[in-house]
């Protein structure tokens, strides 16, 4: 199952700089191992800017999602703990695989009725046909080297070390 997921463009540019490795979200959607999750970095820059695959969606109390995941989470404890105000559970999206697109692509051109999700949705036939297409002339196929903050050691996606 495909899901295109609505992130600020300070995470988004986190993300797609190996410095976040989780992102955190209230409610989960339903995913399948190694589903695409297309990043839509919302306002003010409005555009679709690559995709991961979740290698796994972790539901915790508050406290604990921040004590596993705060050093890979790029968010200032303040910020995460008045995200999850009044909460008692959250959910940490792991990204696995990460592809950033060469050229970031504008939904609204691509897609005549295009309303981008408040959390997220889930990408259907034929929008996910048409992103695929669009998306084979423009994604860089290297990986994105992800950052663990705790040593500031580089681990390949294939080495990440929790």
């Amino acid at each position: 199952m495909e899901i295109l997921l609505s992130i600020n463009p300070k995470y988004v540019k986190q993300i797609l700089d190996g410095l976040k490795r989780v992102e955190f979200r209230k409610q989960s959607f339903k995913f399948k191992k190694n589903s695409r999750v297309f990043i839509y970095s919302s306002s003010p820059e409005k555009m679709l800017v690559g995709y991961f695959t979740v290698k796994d969606v972790q539901k915790k109390p508050i406290q604990d999602l921040w004590e596993e995941y705060s050093h890979v989470g790029g968010i200032d404890e303040e910020d995460f703990f008045e995200y999850f105000k009044n909460k008692m559970f959250g959910f940490a999206i792991e990204i696995d695989e990460l592809k950033r697109f060469s050229e970031p692509v504008d939904p609204y051109n691509l897609f005549k009725s295009f309303t981008p999700p408040q959390s997220y949705q889930y990408l259907r036939e034929p929008s996910l046909k048409k992103l695929e297409q669009h998306i084979e002339k423009v994604y860089v196929s290297k990986n994105v080297k992800l950052i663990d903050r705790r040593d500031r050691n580089v681990f390949n996606n294939d080495q990440i070390q929790d």
